[in-house]
């Protein structure tokens, strides 16, 4: 629309519409960046715009060289690494006997497992960018741990699912949060998870509990990347699943 026709537009409405709500209308209609993000997020509670807490991290390495792909097996833990904040090593072995490392990094969550327990694992990591990966931790009670960074649920890595849960990201009810160049828009998503019949809804840095499990959102996001950074991917979700009752 151009100027000229905007200044009659709104013209017309003050000398031909009596009822304000009606001339509020025409006027958006003829001024449509009146309706913009900055309107909206001023209207936005701290859920909209909330960052991300981080996302988790999980790898194995042979050799100290990362396993790119998907593993699964039963393992029997070694050794626990010495810290219990930032990346951490475990060593593991397999059934054959070959010997691993297990990176993990859960933003202060910790990996519950016990030196000379055996555990059913499995592990995914694609080395792409982001690199998405994930984790599933059974032993004899069924699922211990679980935890994934990927682009969406179930996008490129625990393909699967997590067994006993349901992990949906639901349409956004926020405004795009703020943002660089790189983004056409960053909207933080409601994760609705559900277990046993029993759902609860979480937002970034949200835990909840279902039955025995203790769920924790660090992300969830839809990412709208400008075409100008089209390397400048973010993950959409990332949570982890502990099991702390028996």
């Amino acid at each position: 629309m151009t100027p000229a026709l905007r200044h009659r537009t709104v013209l017309f409405a003050h000398r031909f519409l009596p009822r304000p709500d009606h001339q509020l209308v025409l006027i958006l209609v003829a001024f449509p960046n009146l309706i913009n993000s900055r309107c909206l997020e001023q209207k936005a509670g701290p859920d909209c715009t909330a960052e991300p807490k981080g996302n988790v991290v999980v790898f194995l390495d042979v050799a100290r060289e990362p396993m790119i792909g998907h593993f699964k097996g039963k393992v029997v833990v070694d050794s626990l690494p010495n810290s219990t904040s930032g990346l951490q090593y475990f060593g593991i072995r397999d059934s054959l006997g070959t010997r691993y490392r297990l990176g993990y990094d859960g933003k202060g969550e910790p990996l519950p497992i016990q030196v000379g327990r055996q555990y059913e694992l499995e592990v995914d990591h694609l080395g792409r960018f982001p690199a998405v990966m994930g984790i599933l931790v059974s032993d004899a009670k069924g699922l211990l741990f679980a935890a994934a960074s990927d682009l969406k649920v179930g996008g490129q890595v625990l393909t699967s699912g997590v067994p006993g849960f349901d992990l949906e990201l639901l349409p956004a009810t926020c405004p795009s949060r703020p943002h660089g160049i790189c983004y056409d828009a960053i909207y933080n998503l409601p994760l609705r998870v559900t277990h046993r019949g029993k759902s609860a809804t979480l937002v970034h840095a949200a835990s909840v509990h279902l039955g025995r499990y203790r769920i924790i959102c660090l992300t969830a996001q839809r990412v709208v990347t400008s075409r100008n950074c089209a390397d400048a991917t973010q993950f959409g979700i990332s949570y982890i699943i502990t099991r702390v009752a028996s």
